[in-house]
């Protein structure tokens, strides 16, 4: 799925690497999936249950022939599927803190159109309510 991607990258741009995520859903709701780089995907289920989706890789620019993963998840009609970039995760200063912020958003709401999850992490009030501190 990247491996032309990579190709071209190596070729055009051989001291680069890039992250990439790419999904082909089919007429059924299965998905395969190749991830270069990127956190894992989420996907928040009708219970509210958030689990990671398997497969990870290396990004553009660094992987080797063999490397490749193409998991497949099914994709039940009302759960959402959310990919992000690590620079998310990183918006909240700490990795494991954006993923637990990440995921209390998702798991803490029920979602209506496409678009309201993405609203939703994006929101500044969102970081507010979930990332926490403690002073000493």
């Amino acid at each position: 799925m990247l491996d032309a991607a990579d190709r071209a990258l190596r070729e055009e741009y051989p001291h680069f690497i890039v992250t990439a995520f790419m999904a082909m859903i089919d007429d059924e709701g299965v998905k395969t999936y190749a991830n270069a780089g990127h956190p894992r995907p989420l996907m928040r289920l009708l219970d509210g249950s958030v689990p990671e989706l398997a497969g990870g890789g290396l990004p553009l620019g660094l992987r080797t022939r063999g490397d490749e993963q193409y998991p497949t998840a099914e994709l039940i009609a009302g759960s959402v599927l959310v990919c992000v970039t690590d620079g998310l995760m990183e918006a909240a200063c700490d990795y494991e803190l954006g993923e637990a912020r990440l995921r209390a958003i998702l798991a803490d709401r029920t979602f209506d159109t496409a678009e309201d999850p993405a609203a939703l992490i994006a929101a500044p009030s969102s970081t507010a309510r979930y990332v926490t501190t403690s002073q000493s």
